[in-house]
């Protein structure tokens, strides 16, 4: 979802003249319509995508050492839930709140979608390296981890350098930004790795597929609690007819 968010919102902001071609910052990409359109709509399907990806992180692991007395990994692991739901809410807030418009909440879901984001996964790769019993855990995915959130966190420090450098020297309408321009060779290095640290990021994700193919995930099951009432149905009181179970939902 993220590639394709990122496709289609650059090829729109070129073709229409809104950025410059050679590697804008990303959400430059999406700040005029029509793309901020597209660039908040599928942005903000890719935000719920990674929350819903952290929660089942957190349940498998919950589930499986529930009952291991593993404290420190049980509560690191609620840690991860709540730092990873935090850097899905800020890539809503990219998506939602473009810089031209509100710079101060789209600066705020910036920092929570890369600096938050990269402590989610630096907590993910230490439980890795503690939970090499659970069903599908491969100690080269785990290797894989860590490279990926050193090369992560390597790449956010060097984005920050050239960020700030180039921001000294920026032209009034920076989102047209050419070679030639001063400050140009910073500002494109500092945007390249930003999308570097997007990509990054999004991959970590797919190195859970491995573990998520070991498990399943069944329908919620809803039960009716008692109430005491004797409605009437049919001439029976609720107390005297049994559920019926369909598809998981027991129904009178």
């Amino acid at each position: 979802m993220f590639p394709l968010t990122c496709i289609i919102s650059y090829t729109m902001a070129v073709l229409l003249g809104h950025v410059n071609a050679w590697f804008p910052y990303i959400s430059d990409t999406g700040t005029r319509p029509p793309e901020s359109c597209v660039f908040g709509f599928l942005l903000g399907i890719y935000a719920l995508i990674c929350a819903k990806v952290v929660h089942l992180r957190y349940r498998q692991v919950s589930i499986y050492y529930t009952d291991s007395n593993r404290n420190a990994l049980l509560i690191t692991n609620k840690v991860g839930l709540f730092i990873g739901w935090s850097a899905a809410l800020g890539i809503y807030l990219v998506a939602n709140f473009q810089e031209t418009n509100v710079l101060a909440v789209h600066l705020v879901g910036a920092f929570l979608a890369f600096m938050v984001g990269c402590v989610y996964m630096w907590v993910q790769t230490i439980i890795s390296y503690r939970t090499s019993l659970l069903p599908g855990h491969s100690h080269n995915y785990t290797r894989l981890r860590l490279f990926l959130t050193v090369l992560n966190t390597l790449g956010i420090i060097v984005f920050l350098v050239f960020a700030t450098i180039a921001s000294g020297k920026k032209p009034k309408d920076d989102q047209h930004w050419g070679p030639g321009s001063n400050g140009f060779t910073e500002h494109v290095v500092s945007t390249l790795l930003e999308w570097v640290v997007a990509f990054i990021a999004t991959g970590y994700f797919l190195t859970f597929a491995k573990e998520f193919h070991k498990f399943e995930l069944q329908e919620a099951k809803l039960n009716f609690l008692e109430s005491g009432s004797n409605f009437e149905l049919g001439g029976k009181s609720t107390e005297e007819i049994p559920p019926v179970t369909i598809n998981g939902i027991e129904n009178y």
